[in-house]
């Protein structure tokens, strides 16, 4: 492990903690030393930011998922607008557009 070193820190802030591992140390067997209780604070901080980002890669991810959903959804619109309209050089044409699909599921699209 690593050794670090914080110098100056106010007294309000020690006694703070210190009343706070009282409180932790009233309800456990196992006693907290202010240095285990700082290491348990940083630790949480630390595990606190990663998950917060990997929640907002999350979150961008399932948008972008949403938005090509809704485009896929609005192109299959026009498809079946086309077809049943008699435009199928236009719906081919859609079809073709398509993302994701391979070639041959293009292709059971047009036989049917």
């Amino acid at each position: 492990m690593t050794n670090i070193l914080i110098r100056n820190i106010p007294r309000k802030v020690i006694v703070r903690l210190d009343q706070q591992v009282a409180q932790l140390n009233a309800h456990r067997k196992n006693k907290l030393s202010r240095n285990d209780y700082i290491k348990l604070i940083i630790a949480n901080k630390v595990d606190t930011e990663l998950e917060s980002y990997q929640r907002s890669k999350y979150e961008i991810l399932l948008q972008h998922q949403n938005e090509l959903g809704e485009l896929e959804v609005e192109l299959l619109k026009q498809i079946l607008i086309s077809f049943t309209t008699g435009k199928t050089t236009e719906a081919i044409n859609l079809i073709e557009n398509l993302p994701g699909l391979s070639d041959e599921k293009k292709e059971s699209l047009y036989d049917q």
